[in-house]
């Protein structure tokens, strides 16, 4: 199934086409949809069947021309690894063209380092940083204003 058949906006369209995205997956094509539709979805496929597009594509698409508040994220993504964080972080740079804009914090880097760069639409966090950052309050949950 291509992925105009799943309801993702034009300009994203044009990045999946511009990056030789043509079909999508199994887990894409059961996800897209339900995920534009409000539903949550819980997915379990192999390495490589493109779990991480399944969601960001939504997100992406949701988010569309939106602009962030000052100092304020569209959108929240929790993982349970650095590796992991810093694999979504990429995979939603390039989904989006470089157009939207990430930050990853994870434990074993300064908070005030990685808070420096808050100007984001997007986070990457580890649930260890993310539960420091909700505790110490440095994450106030009004600045969750979308999450997966």
């Amino acid at each position: 199934m291509s992925f105009a058949k799943l309801g993702l906006s034009d300009n994203l369209l044009a990045t999946l086409e511009a990056q030789n995205f043509t079909t999508a997956t199994p887990v894409q094509q059961q996800a897209i949809p339900l995920i534009l539709q409000g539903k949550d979805v819980l997915a379990a496929a192999q390495t490589g069947t493109g779990k991480t597009a399944a969601f960001a594509l939504p997100i992406l698409h949701i988010i569309g021309n939106r602009q962030a508040e000052a100092h304020r994220p569209l959108a929240l993504i929790l993982v349970p690894t650095r590796e992991l964080a810093s694999q979504v972080a990429a995979n939603i740079e390039q989904l989006s063209n470089n157009s939207a804009r990430s930050i990853i914090l994870i434990g074993g880097v300064s908070v005030n380092h990685s808070w420096k760069h808050y100007r984001t639409v997007l986070k990457s966090l580890s649930p260890r940083r993310a539960a420091y950052l909700i505790c110490t309050c440095r994450m106030p949950s009004v600045l969750i204003t979308w999450s997966c």
